[in-house]
C-alpha cells in the first residue's frame, strides 16, 4: 500500500456497521473491548454512543479505502473529568486501525500522524487526551513517538489505563523529529581545502581579539595596511582593515598573510599563530601545551561545520532545534571556544551540540540520606517526577528498585550524562554503588538534544519537558563544567527571589521579557568527596543537575524561538544570518533594531537600574521569540548560577539567595552594560550590520544612544541613578575576556569572587558618549 495524506468522513451507522464490526469483533481488536460481539450488539453500543451528542466517529480514508477508524469525545463530559484539570478545547482520543493481511512498513506511524494532525489543525483542538488500556503496550509506545506524556494509572469499570496529554507544540516537534532522521556524519581529515578556511578564520579572529584586547600592537603600514610583528622580528602577520568603533578592527580575512624577514609568505596555521606569539600570550610550558589542545579541538569542530551546517539563507526557515544545532561561532570574543577536553571523537560525534545527535540521558536513583533536593514555589518532588517521567518508566525504575530489596520511596531520581557515567560516575563512586547509595536505573525512553552550553538538554521526544542540566566533567573555555551539591541546594530559591522581585516591579511586567526558572535542582554529596580539605575540587561538582522551563510552554506557535546567538551567525560562504532576518522582517534597520533593543536592551536596564540586578546576557543565555523574524519576547537562561545584585544590603536577603549579594568597586557595576552588552555582543552585531548591510557601525551606535536616552526618559524617577551611573561617559574600564583563559584556562574565575578575577587593559572609548 502506497501512503498517501489521510481524508476523514463521518461514520454512519446504518451504511458503515458491518464494516465496522467485522473489524471491531476480531481478535486483533481486543483492546477495542468489542471482541466476538454480535453485529446487533455493537450496532446498539454505538447508537448509544453516538446519540449523546458529546462523541463523534470518522473513518480515515486513504484512496478511497478507509484505514482507520477514529473515535473522538469530549472529556467534559467523561469520567475523566474526575482524575484530571480539563478545558473546553480538549479533545478525547481513541483510533482503531484497519486490519492487514501483511505488515506495511510505517502505516500505523503515518495513519496515527495523520489523524492528529486532523485534529490539531483542522478541528483546532489545543490537547488530546488519550486513556490507552495499560497493556497495551504497542499503543503507548505509539503515543510517546508523537509527544504524549502518561501521567498516571486510572480505573475505569472495564479497564485500568494509563492518562496521556499531548498538545499541539508537543506533536509539531515530535512530528518533526519522525520527519529528521538523523545520520552520523564524521569529519573527513582530507578536506584540506576546508582545513586551511578553518585556519584563515581563527587567525583573523585571533588577531582581532588580542589586538583588541591590547596584548598584541599593530603598526600601520597604510590606510588599510597593518602589521603585528614577533618579537625576534623574524616573522610577522601582514592584513588590510578597517579601525571601527571601541577599537575593532575589521579585517580583510583574504588579506591575512605570515611572512618571514625575507618577505617569504609561509603558511597560515592557528597552531603556528599561538606558538609565534606564545610569548606575548603568556603561554609557556604545560599551559601552552594545554591551550594548543584545546584550540586544534576547536578547529576539530569547525572543521565539521564547515562540512556540515547549513548556510544562513536556509537557516531563516529551520526550526528551534536546527538553529541551536547551526551555530559556528560558539562564542565571538574567546579563541578557544569548542575545546571539550575529556571527549574523543567519538564523544564529539555523539554528544556534541554542532552533531546534535539524538541521545538518552542515564537516570539512577540516589539516596535521599546524601541527595540535595531543592524546588521553586508551588513544586515538589512527585509533581517534578510525574510530569518528567513516563509511567512506564517511572513504574520500571520502582520495579528495579523493589527486585534489589530497596524502597523507591528513599530513593530520588537524578539525570545522569552517559559521558559522565562512563569516565566518572562508575569508577569515583563504586563504592557507593556497591553499598546501593546509587543504583543505576537505565536510559531514559526521551532522546535529548544537546544545547550550545552542551551540559543542557532539550527533550525531543517530549518538547514541553523541562531542559535538563546535568554535570559534565570536561574543561570547556576555562572552567570544568561540573555542577555542586552546594550551588543546587539554593538554585531554585535564588529563581524563585529573582522571578519574584521582578514581579512586584510594573515595568519589568509590562515588557516582553521573561525569565526562565530553574525550578528543581538535585546534588549528590559522597561523604569522602564532601570533606573540607578539598574545598571547590572538582570531585564536589561530579553528579548534580537541575530543571529548567522551557520557554515553548509559554511561546505561541506562530512565533519563532532561537538562541540569540544566532545574530552573530556568518556561516562559511559569507552570509549573515542577521542579514537575512532584517531583510525578510519588511522593516527598515533601525526600526528593526528598536524592536531589538526593546526586548533586550530595556529590560537589562530597568534591572539595573531599578534593583542593581544584573545578568549574564551574552548570545547563548538569551532565547527570543520572533515574528515575521522580527524580535518581540526574550527569555533570559542560567538564573542561578550567573546572576548578581551588585552592592546591595545583603542582611535583608533570604539566606539562600546571599550568594548572588556581590561587592565590587562602584565605578565597575555598570560594567555589565559596557563589558556583556556593548563589548561582547554589540560590537559583533555593529560589524555584521556594516559588512553586510552598509549600515554604518557609527549609525548602529546612534540607534543604541537614542534607546538608552527613551529609557531615561521614560523613567525620571530613576535620574539619580542615570547621573551616578552614567551610559554616556567618555571611556569606560576595557575588561577583557581572553586574558582570563590565557591566564587559567581551567578556572578562569573564582566564582566566588569574580570581580576579583577580572583582567583590564585600561580604558576605552564609550561608543555611545559622541551621542549624549
Amino acid at each position: 500500500m502506497r501512503l498517501t495524506s489521510l481524508t476523514f468522513k463521518r461514520f454512519h451507522i446504518k451504511k458503515d456497521i458491518k464494516q465496522f464490526h467485522a473489524w471491531v469483533s476480531a481478535p486483533y481488536a481486543s483492546f477495542w473491548g468489542m471482541e466476538g460481539w454480535p453485529l446487533e450488539k455493537v450496532k446498539a453500543a454505538y447508537e448509544d454512543l453516538l446519540g449523546d451528542s458529546h462523541t463523534e466517529c470518522y473513518w480515515g480514508m486513504m484512496d478511497n479505502r478507509p484505514v482507520c477508524l477514529m473515535e473522538t469525545y469530549d472529556p467534559l463530559q467523561s469520567p475523566l473529568i474526575d482524575h484530571m484539570d480539563l478545558n473546553h478545547n480538549d479533545c478525547g482520543f481513541h483510533i482503531l486501525l484497519a486490519p492487514v493481511s501483511e505488515p506495511i512498513t510505517g502505516f500505523s506511524k503515518h495513519v496515527f500522524s495523520e489523524c492528529l494532525s486532523f485534529l490539531f489543525y483542522e478541528k483546532q483542538v489545543e490537547r488530546i487526551i488519550v486513556e490507552p488500556d495499560v497493556r497495551n503496550h504497542k499503543v503507548h509506545a505509539l503515543n510517546r513517538l508523537f509527544g504524549f506524556h502518561h501521567s498516571k494509572r486510572i480505573q475505569f469499570d472495564h479497564k485500568e489505563a494509563y492518562l496521556g496529554i499531548c498538545d499541539k507544540q508537543a506533536f509539531q516537534y515530535a512530528k518533526l523529529n519522525q520527519q529528521q532522521s538523523h545520520t552520523q556524519q564524521t569529519v573527513d581529515l582530507t578536506d584540506h581545502e576546508g582545513f586551511q578556511v578553518i585556519n584563515r578564520h581563527l587567525v583573523k579572529k585571533a588577531l582581532t581579539e588580542f589586538i583588541h584586547e591590547r596584548i598584541l600592537t599593530p603598526t600601520r603600514l597604510s590606510a588599510r595596511g597593518y602589521e603585528v610583528k614577533l618579537d625576534d622580528k623574524q616573522e610577522s602577520y601582514h592584513f588590510n582593515a578597517e579601525l571601527l568603533a571601541l577599537e575593532h578592527l575589521l579585517i580583510d580575512k583574504a588579506s591575512i598573510t605570515r611572512v618571514n624577514h625575507k618577505g617569504d609568505q609561509l603558511p597560515l596555521c592557528i597552531t603556528n599563530f599561538f606558538l609565534d606569539f606564545s610569548d606575548k600570550l603568556g603561554l609557556s610550558g604545560k599551559r601552552l601545551g594545554d591551550y594548543l589542545e584545546e584550540i586544534n579541538s576547536t578547529v576539530y569542530s569547525l572543521l565539521y561545520k564547515y562540512q556540515h551546517t547549513l548556510v544562513s539563507l536556509e537557516l531563516a526557515g529551520a526550526d528551534f532545534q536546527t538553529i541551536e544545532q547551526a551555530m559556528i561561532e560558539g562564542h565571538p570574543i574567546f579563541i578557544a571556544n569548542s575545546g571539550r577536553i575529556g571527549f574523543d571523537t567519538d564523544d564529539f560525534l555523539t554528544y556534541s551540540p554542532e552533531a546534535a545527535a539524538p541521545l538518552p540521558l542515564i537516570w539512577l536513583a540516589a539516596h535521599k540520606a546524601r541527595c540535595e533536593m531543592a524546588f521553586s514555589d508551588k513544586l515538589d518532588y512527585d509533581n517534578l517526577i510525574e510530569q518528567e517521567l513516563d509511567i512506564k518508566e517511572r513504574e520500571a525504575f520502582s520495579q528495579s528498585l523493589y527486585k534489589q530489596g530497596l524502597h523507591p520511596k528513599d530513593y530520588c531520581y537524578i539525570p545522569v550524562h552517559p559521558w559522565q557515567w562512563q569516565h566518572k560516575i562508575q569508577q569515583l563512586f563504586t563504592q557507593d554503588l556497591v553499598d546501593q547509595q546509587l543504583v543505576y536505573l537505565g536510559e531514559s525512553q526521551d532522546k535529548f538534544q544537546p544545547q550550545q552550553s552542551i551540559r543542557t538538554f532539550f527533550n525531543l521526544s517530549n518538547a514541553n519537558k523541562r531542559y535538563i542540566k546535568v554535570a559534565l566533567s570536561i574543561t570547556n573555555m576555562g572552567f570544568v563544567r561540573g555542577l555542586s551539591a552546594d550551588y543546587m541546594a539554593v538554585t531554585p530559591a535564588i529563581n524563585d527571589y529573582v522571578v519574584n522581585l521582578l514581579k512586584g516591579d510594573p515595568v519589568i511586567n509590562k515588557l516582553p521579557f521573561e525569565l526562565l526558572k530553574e525550578e528543581a535542582a538535585f546534588g549528590y554529596r559522597q561523604p569522602d568527596f564532601n570533606t573540607p580539605a578539598l574545598k571547590e575540587a572538582p570531585f564536589r561538582k561530579m553528579l548534580a543537575g537541575l530543571f529548567r522551563e522551557n520557554p515553548l510552554k509559554k511561546t505561541p506557535s506562530h512565533h519563532k524561538l532561537q538562541t540569540m546567538a544566532s545574530f552573530l551567525q556568518v556561516d562559511f560562504e559569507g552570509n549573515a544570518y542577521l542579514a537575512q532576518l532584517i531583510m525578510s522582517s519588511g522593516l527598515t534597520i533601525e526600526t528593526w533594531l528598536d524592536r531589538y533593543f526593546s526586548v533586550y536592551l530595556t529590560p537589562l536596564l530597568q534591572c539595573f537600574y531599578r534593583h542593581k540586578l544584573v545578568f549574564m546576557p551574552h548570545g547563548e543565555n538569551l532565547i527570543l521569540a520572533l515574528d515575521g523574524n522580527v524580535p518581540v519576547k526574550a527569555y533570559m537562561k542560567d538564573i542561578g548560577e550567573e546572576v548578581c545584585l551588585l552592592n546591595v544590603d545583603s542582611t535583608g536577603l533570604p539566606e539562600a539567595v546571599k550568594r548572588i549579594a556581590i561587592s565590587l568597586p562602584e565605578e565597575q557595576e555598570l560594567l555589565s552594560i559596557f563589558t556583556d552588552v556593548f563589548d561582547d555582543f554589540f560590537r559583533f552585531m555593529s560589524v555584521i550590520l556594516y559588512e553586510h548591510m552598509g549600515f554604518n557601525d557609527q549609525r548602529f551606535w546612534q540607534c543604541v544612544a537614542e534607546h538608552i536616552k527613551s529609557f531615561e526618559v521614560m523613567n525620571p524617577d530613576l535620574a539619580q541613578g542615570f547621573i551616578k551611573h552614567n551610559l554616556f561617559v567618555d571611556q569606560f574600564d576595557h575588561s577583557c575576556l581572553n586574558r582570563l583563559q590565557l591566564g587559567n584556562n581551567k578556572e578562569m574565575v573564582d566564582l566566588t569572587d569574580p570581580a576579583a578575577s577580572l583582567q583590564f587593559a585600561g580604558k576605552i572609548n564609550n561608543p555611545i558618549a559622541p551621542f549624549k
